[in-house]
């Protein structure tokens, strides 16, 4: 019995291995042109991640937050278990964007949803994102120390830059001028860098397919 578990097994890795690598290359034919073989790898993962999706939120969203209070309220009848109708009439309403007769109801929602995220997440963003970057650029760079010298830089880089965005004055002359083209420099430094650092993990997830290709699918490498 246990050799046939294990010969079972055996066979499920390789049979998922198999159709992993297929997909990979079916994907990767994209390369040469569009063909059927893309399409047909883009549309199951489509497939497949919209099924697991609907899975999930319904395991972990909608059955214990809204079946089982529902049940709980028709059971005992505690009214407050029926509060969770209004966040899921809400949510109905969401679909009625797909009635072009109805899809004015999606509003409600929708303007719900946006309202509460910009108030909610304001403050978050202004402590989280803004305080911080304005707390790091509030650094000593006197005297001349090596520490002192690379804080010089980045405050000498957050002036240009915001000098570069400040369009209400003409950039013109020695703080404008020569600031928005230190500005703009700092900024191409900037974007080539997180460029850089994107190609670089791009990269390394098409040398991970390939060891996968190579090593784990057709075992011509260790």
């Amino acid at each position: 019995m246990s050799e046939i578990i294990i010969g079972t097994s055996v066979t499920s890795t390789v049979i998922g291995i198999t159709i992993s690598a297929l997909l990979t290359l079916a994907i990767y034919s994209f390369l040469y042109k569009d063909n059927v073989f893309y399409k047909a790898a883009e549309y199951i993962f489509v497939g497949a991640s919209a099924g697991y999706l609907l899975s999930v939120q319904y395991n972990n969203v909608m059955y214990p937050n809204v079946f089982i209070p529902l049940q709980r309220g028709v059971k005992t009848g505690d009214a407050s278990e029926f509060v969770v109708l209004i966040p899921t009439i809400l949510g109905l309403l969401m679909l009625t964007m797909l009635v072009p007769s109805l899809s004015v109801l999606s509003r409600i929602p929708i303007s719900y949803v946006v309202g509460f995220g910009a108030g909610a997440g304001a403050m978050a963003v202004i402590q989280t994102d803004i305080v911080p970057q304005i707390n790091a650029t509030i650094m000593p760079v006197l005297p001349l120390t090596y520490a002192n010298i690379n804080n010089l830089v980045v405050v000498i880089g957050v002036v240009c830059s915001l000098i570069y965005f400040f369009f209400s004055t003409e950039h013109k002359g020695l703080v404008f001028g020569t600031g928005s083209k230190v500005g703009i420099i700092f900024l191409m430094v900037t974007f080539g860098a997180q460029f850089g650092t994107t190609i670089m993990g791009r990269v390394q997830l098409l040398i991970n397919r390939g060891y996968f290709l190579l090593g784990d699918w057709l075992h011509l490498i260790k």
